[in-house]
């Protein structure tokens, strides 16, 4: 599932599923890279199945093993809700400060508070304000994702959840802005673990703009910065 903007939509890669299970002398390439769009929702009338005016710039996209997908809608500051078909869940959160990742939080780490209650973010936000917010319906009532952590001159624009070698849990935060990635603890704190995230093969223009986890590391695609380094560009090298 992907997002096209101003379109949220679904490849069906079931070429690809079917070559699998055949000799790899019969696998044709382009069978193997064929799929179809088909476009769920989008703000624009006429142009999905579903139009929903809340999905602007829709951005990150997470799920648990059985929620409808979480859509970060950064140009209205909320999350939206579809379901696998693009139907249209009722639920719409408000996320400040521009979100862009989000993930979702199966752990018990990562608590948000209103003052009266406290609970484990289900649902994590990262925004272009440099900010860290979480959602669990017993906070806040519901509405809103509740602030965690920030960073003052970051711009965020992925987010991602994953265990360090200490096997404590770390979120991963994309700041475009300083060409950083920011690792923030079970507490929000920010924290420094041992090594970097530097490649020595990445252009001094370029700068993360999304971070995602597999066993044992994190990978920083780039893009190149813009004048004002609050925006993006494609740029030679660098992932679009």
């Amino acid at each position: 599932m992907r997002i096209l903007r101003p379109s949220l939509a679904l490849p069906l890669s079931v070429a690809l599923v079917l070559a699998l299970a055949l000799p790899s002398a019969a696998r044709n390439i382009q069978a193997n890279n064929a799929y179809t769009v088909h476009n769920l929702v989008s703000d624009q009338p006429g142009m999905a199945t579903f139009t929903d005016a809340n999905l602007k710039n829709g951005w990150g996209i997470a799920a648990s093993g059985g929620s409808p997908w979480w859509v970060a809608d950064n140009h209205t500051d909320k999350s939206t809700l579809y379901r696998g078909d693009g139907s249209i869940q009722t639920r719409v959160v408000g996320v400040a400060g521009g979100p862009t990742g989000v993930v979702f939080n199966g752990t018990s780490d990562f608590a948000v508070s209103d003052g009266t209650n406290t609970a484990a973010a289900l649902f994590i936000f990262a925004s272009e304000g440099g900010q860290i917010l979480g959602w669990n319906p017993t906070v806040g009532g519901g509405t809103d994702a509740v602030l965690g952590g920030a960073h003052a001159g970051a711009i965020y624009k992925g987010l991602a959840i994953g265990a360090a070698g200490d096997a404590h849990n770390y979120l991963y935060a994309a700041d475009f802005h300083n060409a950083a990635i920011d690792v923030y603890d079970a507490s929000y704190s920010l924290s420094t673990l041992p090594g970097d995230f530097t490649d020595p093969g990445i252009r001094p223009a370029s700068r993360r703009s999304t971070c995602r986890t597999s066993p044992g590391r994190c990978t920083s695609p780039t893009r190149c910065r813009t004048p004002t380094r609050r925006t993006r560009s494609p740029g030679r090298g660098s992932a679009t």
